[in-house]
């Protein structure tokens, strides 16, 4: 939990104290020992009650106090006055706030509020330091690289995620100034950062934060590139106009750039396997059409043999039988001419084909039809009865479909 992590960061101060502040609902999500010395209540009775509890003003007085906090954290990230508070008991006293903001994974923006008991001494200064022990737990606990460039080019401080990023001991990043920490990045591009395109120098010369720039880092001794995203926010000393120093925020993006490369060689690998593929399915296809081919014509030299067979050989035959054979004998033989005549014609592979679905019996009767053999003729030679034949030919006009159709199925059979 949040509270519980930040109760062993945030030192105890009898005169001072630190409370976290969720942004949307302006409720109090943790306060430190400090906290509970200086308004009487244990840190747990505070969590989830309104921040405003903790004002001495009316409610009106308190909201706006709540909206001034909100527009200024927006515009500058800070802010701080000294105003009328109460305890637990209900006796007031003046405070010395100071307010910054940061985001929370879990939370979203939280404001850190820095709550000091006002000393005659502060009134007589008007001046109300930050209390630096705890933003120091704070700059150093945080996850994220955060260093402070001032805007006279030198560099402050830096935390110590932020000089493992860059590769530096504190000693050695301090001699440093902007221009010499600038020549150090570059875009995505491996252009140079000029200094209308750096972040930090964006932030002091706009007075606007800078967020999320992705670059390159190359470290000066080591030479060894790095990726970071760096955020860039300004901060303002009291009624100036001008942001006086920036607070820099990098962040490691080395995981997500090998992410990307590696993303990117899978891809490329993908793409030459579906190449290959691609190509090889070419080939395959070339390779079948080919064989297609030949089977075509080994498909009509085959019909060319069997049909000079036939006419050489067989249908001679067959017209000396007629000459000899009875009126019965002759249709048959008439038929099996016909028949072997037309050997080499699709009809009989269409018509025993798949599509019609048709029985032995149907094919055997389509091909009498086909031949102009009547019904009663078809029933003497296959000994069936006429209505036998006449049901055969009313399921093969309904297999081959037309039996709605005002066709004749002898013309059709031939037209196959």
């Amino acid at each position: 939990m949040l509270d519980d992590h930040l109760d062993t960061e945030v030192p105890p101060n009898s005169l001072q104290g630190v409370v976290l502040i969720q942004d949307s609902e302006n409720t109090i999500i943790f306060a430190d020992h400090g906290i509970g010395v200086l308004y009487g209540y244990q840190p747990k009775e505070l969590c989830n009650k309104h921040y405003s509890l903790l004002f001495h003003d009316s409610a009106s007085d308190s909201v706006k106090i709540l909206t001034d906090i909100k527009h200024t954290l927006d515009k500058l990230g800070s802010w701080h006055s000294n105003i009328a508070s109460k305890r637990k008991d209900g006796t007031c006293f003046n405070i010395t706030i100071n307010i910054s903001i940061f985001s929370h994974q879990e939370y979203g923006k939280i404001w850190v509020a820095s709550h000091r008991q006002t000393t005659e001494k502060d009134r007589e200064n008007k001046s109300f330091p930050l209390p630096n022990e705890t933003y120091r737990t704070l700059f150093e606990q945080m996850k994220l690289g955060v260093y402070c460039l001032r805007s006279d080019g030198s560099l402050t401080d830096i935390n110590q995620i932020g000089l493992d990023l860059l590769g530096f001991s504190q000693k050695q990043f301090l001699k440093l100034n902007s221009n010499n920490l600038q020549e150090m990045f570059a875009r995505e591009s491996d252009s140079s950062l000029t200094t209308d395109i750096y972040p930090a120098k964006i932030a002091l010369s706009s007075g606007k934060s800078c967020h999320d720039q992705q670059l390159s880092y190359t470290n000066p001794v080591t030479m060894k590139k790095t990726w970071l995203l760096m955020t860039a926010i300004p901060l303002y000393k009291r009624n100036e106009q001008k942001p006086d120093q920036v607070i820099v925020i990098i962040k490691d993006l080395n995981w997500i750039k090998h992410r990307e490369r590696k993303l990117d060689f899978i891809n490329a690998e993908l793409k030459g396997k579906l190449q290959y593929k691609e190509e090889e399915l070419i080939r395959k296809n070339i390779a079948l059409s080919e064989i297609l081919n030949q089977l075509e014509v080994e498909k009509q030299n085959l019909a060319m043999k069997v049909n000079t067979n036939v006419q050489s050989l067989l249908l001679p035959i067959i017209k000396k039988a007629r000459e000899k054979a009875t009126s019965i004998d002759d249709r048959y033989l008439q038929m099996l001419e016909q028949n072997l005549a037309g050997l080499t014609s699709p009809f009989s592979l269409k018509i025993a084909g798949r599509r019609y679905n048709l029985t032995p019996k149907e094919i055997e009767i389509c091909g009498f039809i086909k031949n102009g053999f009547t019904g009663k003729e078809i029933a003497n030679l296959l000994n069936l009865s006429e209505r036998t034949v006449e049901t055969h030919r009313f399921n093969i006009r309904k297999k081959i479909g037309i039996s709605s159709k005002k066709v004749n199925l002898a013309s059709h059979l031939a037209s196959l």
